[in-house]
């Protein structure tokens, strides 16, 4: 059942990207590279494709861990992200 909804990582990419717009914290871009990429590859069965297929929870792992390092990557060479102050 994994392996038939590479889609919806796909999909996941695009709503955590456009969260990103509206919320400026590398976090959701962070996620939604994470889920693009897992979505990629559960698609184009590449990397440890099999391995995510069987069970959801290792798509998850997959997801997070590339997440993570975005989310390090982003930060490290783009800085933090500025705060317009509302008032």
């Amino acid at each position: 059942m994994v392996g038939e909804t590479w889609w919806i990582w796909l999909a996941a990419a695009v709503v955590l990207a456009t969260m990103e717009v509206a919320i400026r914290l590398y976090v959701f871009l962070a996620l939604a590279l994470g889920a693009l990429i897992t979505g990629v590859m559960l698609w184009l069965r590449l990397g440890p494709a099999d391995w995510m297929r069987a069970d959801v929870v290792n798509s998850l792992t997959v997801c997070v861990g590339l997440a993570a390092v975005f989310w390090v990557g982003l930060r490290l060479g783009l800085g933090a992200p500025r705060r317009d102050p509302e008032d």
